[in-house]
C-alpha cells in the first residue's frame, strides 16, 4: 500500500507539470484509486480530443528518463527562490521539497519514490468532459505482473452496497452504544479523578499539518485520509489525537503550564482491516505538557494503569522504554543516522514478524553483517528493570545520549516505585513506530497473550516547539488507551448487559386510561427514571413481550382499577414478582 501510494503520488508530479505547461491546464482536483489517478483539470481547449497515445508518450518519456527524486526540508526562508509555496500555511516553519531530476520541483509532504523508474508505466485510461472546460483524466501506473482490474471512479454499488457502512466502519446500535458509553463514562471518571480536563479539536486538520517534520513521520502518511474542499484545500481526517493537541499548545502558548488534557474522540486511518482494527475508531488520550520531569510519565502511566483496573483488567504490567537509550544503542551498533529510523521502524514489526522477520526487515533497509548482530543482541534485552539497565549500560559505555535514556529510565521506575508501580519490565525490542517520540515509551500490557496491549504512549518534547516555530522545546508526553480492543474484551467477557436504556415501560390497558397513563409517565420522567411508553396502540401481551425484547427491568400496568386505586401494578421483569403500590412507593423503589 505505501510502495504504490509513493508510485502514485510522484507520477501525479510528472502529470500535474505537463498539462501544465504543456496544455496550459489549471489542476482542481486529484484521487488515487488503488493504482489509478484521477486528475480534475481546467482548461480552454478540448482536452477530449488530446489522443491518448500523445498524452500517455509524454508521461511515459519523463519515467524512462530514470530521474532521482529527491526530498529534502528547508526552512522558509531558505526555500530556494522559483518554488511556488504560496499554498503551504504561513505557520510551517520547515517545508519539504520535491524534486523529480531537473523536471519538477514543489512542496509536497506526501510520500514518493526514490527514482521514477520504480512508478511503472503510465496507462491513459479515459478523458472525458465533467463540466464547462473541465475534464477529468483517468490512468493507471502499471509493472510487470500487475492488472488494470477495477474500476477507476469506483464500481457501481448494488443497492444492497449502498445501504451498508464503508469497509472499515460500523454501525454502532444501541446495545452496543450502551456497553461504549459505559467505558467512555469509566475513562472518563478516571481521567477527572487524576486532574485532567476534557478537549477536542475538528474531525479534520490542514493535511501539511501531518507532513511537518516533527509530526507523524513518512512511513505514517499514507493511512491519511485526505480530500480537497471546494475552495481547493488539502485536508486530512483527525489521524491521531496527538497532533491536533500539538497544535492547539503551538498557538496557545497562554496556557497555564503543565497543560492536562484528556480527549475521547474518533479517528482515521487508511489501513488494513482484521479483528479489532478498523478504519474509523475512537481513541481515549491523556496528556501533559510542559514539563520534562520523570513524575509527569509516571503519572500518566498510573492514571492508565488506573483505567484498565477499573474496567477489570488486574493481571498488567507496564513495558517501558527509552528513545535516547535506543539511540545510544544504535550508535552501539555502528547504524549510520540516516538507516536509524529505518532500523527503528524492523525492530517495531518484532511482535508481528518474530526475530526471524526482523532479520529480514534489517537486510532488505540495508542493515547487515555485525551491524545486524549488534542490534539483535540489544533486542533480546527484557529483563526486570535492574537487570536491563545493567545490561544496557554494560553495552552502551559512556556513549552520552545513551547514558541519558538510562537516567531518564531510572528516575521514571523511582517515581512509579514511590506511587506503588511495581509490576514493570524494561524491554529494549519496545520502539512504538511514531517518529515524535523523543524519550521515554511505554505501553500496558496483560499477561494473557491473546489480550496484548492494552494502552501506549510516550514522551514527545519536540513537536510542539517545531509547530511554534520556537527555538525551545514544550516538553509533553501522552498516553492512549486501546479502547477498541478494550470493548472487544469486555464484549467477550461480560457480554451486553443492557439492550436499552430504558428502566421502565408503562403499560396501558386500553385507550380509555391513556391521558391517566401519560401523567403517570410523565411523573417518572420528572424523578429521572428512563421511561418508555408504547406509542403503536398494541395489546398488553405484546407491550409485555417489547419491553421483554429490550431488556427493560421494570413494567408498570395502568388499568381502570389502577388509576380508581391509585395503586398500579409493578412487575420485576427478571423475578416475575408483582406488587400493587402507589406511584411514590414506585419512584422510591427504582429511582
Amino acid at each position: 500500500m505505501a510502495e504504490m501510494k509513493a508510485r502514485l503520488e510522484s507520477a501525479q508530479h510528472i502529470l500535474w507539470r505537463i498539462l501544465t505547461y504543456d496544455y496550459k491546464a489549471k489542476q482542481t482536483g486529484m484521487q488515487f484509486y488503488e493504482n489509478k489517478i484521477r486528475l480534475d483539470v481546467k482548461c480552454s481547449r478540448d482536452m477530449t480530443r488530446v489522443p491518448k497515445e500523445e498524452f500517455e508518450e509524454r508521461v511515459n518519456a519523463v519515467i524512462r528518463r530514470s530521474l532521482p527524486v529527491v526530498k529534502k526540508f528547508y526552512k522558509r526562508s531558505e526555500v530556494p527562490k522559483g518554488i511556488d509555496i504560496s499554498k503551504v500555511p504561513e505557520n510551517v516553519k520547515e517545508i519539504r521539497i520535491v524534486s523529480i531530476g531537473d523536471f519538477d520541483t514543489q512542496p509536497c509532504g506526501n510520500p514518493h519514490v526514490d527514482n521514477t523508474s520504480e512508478i511503472g508505466e503510465y496507462k491513459l485510461l479515459e478523458i472525458k468532459r465533467v463540466g464547462k472546460d473541465t475534464y477529468r483524466f483517468v490512468g493507471a501506473v502499471i509493472k510487470e505482473g500487475e492488472s488494470l482490474e477495477g474500476e477507476i471512479t469506483g464500481k457501481k454499488l448494488s443497492q444492497k452496497e449502498r445501504l451498508q457502512p464503508p469497509k472499515g466502519t460500523r454501525d454502532f446500535l444501541p446495545e452496543e452504544m450502551i456497553l461504549r458509553e459505559r467505558v467512555f463514562d469509566t475513562v472518563k471518571k478516571v481521567f477527572q479523578r487524576y486532574g485532567y480536563d476534557p478537549f477536542k479539536t475538528p474531525a479534520f486538520e490542514n493535511f501539511e499539518l501531518f507532513t511537518m517534520k516533527e509530526s507523524i513521520g513518512t512511513g505514517e502518511q499514507d493511512k491519511l485520509y485526505m480530500f480537497e474542499d471546494k475552495s481547493n484545500r488539502k485536508l486530512a481526517l483527525r489521524f491521531d489525537q496527538t497532533v491536533p493537541l500539538a497544535r492547539v499548545v503551538s498557538i496557545n502558548p497562554q496556557l497555564p503550564k503543565p497543560f492536562k488534557r484528556f480527549e475521547i474522540s474518533r479517528v482515521w486511518r487508511y489501513e488494513e482491516i482484521k479483528r479489532g482494527r478498523y478504519r474509523e475508531f475512537w481513541q481515549c488520550d491523556v496528556d501533559i505538557v510542559g514539563t520534562k520531569d520523570m513524575l509527569a510519565d509516571a503519572e500518566i502511566i498510573d492514571c492508565a494503569m488506573a483505567v484498565v483496573e477499573e474496567l477489570g483488567f488486574k493481571d498488567c504490567f507496564m513495558r517501558i522504554n527509552n528513545r535516547n537509550l535506543l539511540s545510544g544503542m544504535m550508535q552501539f551498533a555502528g547504524i549510520p543516522k540516516d538507516k536509524v529510523q529505518d532500523a527503528f521502524r524492523a525492530i517495531d514489526k518484532l511482535d508481528k514478524v518474530g526475530i526471524e522477520g526482523v532479520e529480514k526487515e534489517l537486510e532488505s533497509r540495508g542493515i547487515k553483517g555485525k551491524q545486524k548482530e549488534k542490534l539483535l543482541k540489544i533486542i533480546g534485552i527484557k529483563f526486570g528493570p535492574k537487570k536491563a539497565l545493567a545490561k544496557a549500560k554494560d553495552l552502551i559505555g559512556s556513549n552520552k545520549e545513551g547514558s541519558e535514556g538510562i537516567r531518564e529510565l531510572e528516575d521514571l521506575l523511582d517515581n512509579l516505585e514511590a506511587i506503588g508501580r511495581m509490576n514493570i519490565v524494561v524491554d529494549l525490542s519496545m520502539v512504538r513506530g511514531l517518529d515524535y517520540y523523543t524519550s521515554t515509551i511505554f505501553e500496558i500490557m496483560s499477561k494473557d497473550q491473546k489480550i496484548g496491549s492494552l494502552a501506549g504512549g510516550g514522551r514527545y518534547d519536540k513537536m510542539i516547539g517545531a509547530f511554534a516555530g520556537s527555538k525551545e522545546e514544550i516538553p509533553a508526553v501522552g498516553i492512549a488507551l486501546g479502547i477498541e480492543r478494550i470493548i472487544e474484551l469486555l464484549k467477550e467477557r461480560d457480554g451486553a448487559r443492557n439492550k436499552s436504556v430504558t428502566k421502565v415501560f408503562v403499560i396501558r390497558v386500553n385507550d380509555d386510561v391513556k391521558k391517566d397513563c401519560l401523567k403517570v409517565v410523565q411523573k417518572l420522567r420528572q424523578a429521572g427514571i428512563n421511561t418508555q411508553v408504547d406509542l403503536m396502540g398494541r395489546n398488553l401481551r405484546s407491550q409485555l413481550d417489547y419491553a421483554n425484547s429490550l431488556g427493560i427491568p421494570y413494567v408498570v400496568v395502568v388499568g381502570k382499577e389502577e388509576v380508581k386505586s391509585r395503586k398500579y401494578k409493578l412487575k420485576d421483569m427478571a423475578t416475575g414478582e408483582e406488587k400493587q403500590i402507589t406511584l411514590e412507593e414506585i419512584i422510591s423503589r427504582i429511582a
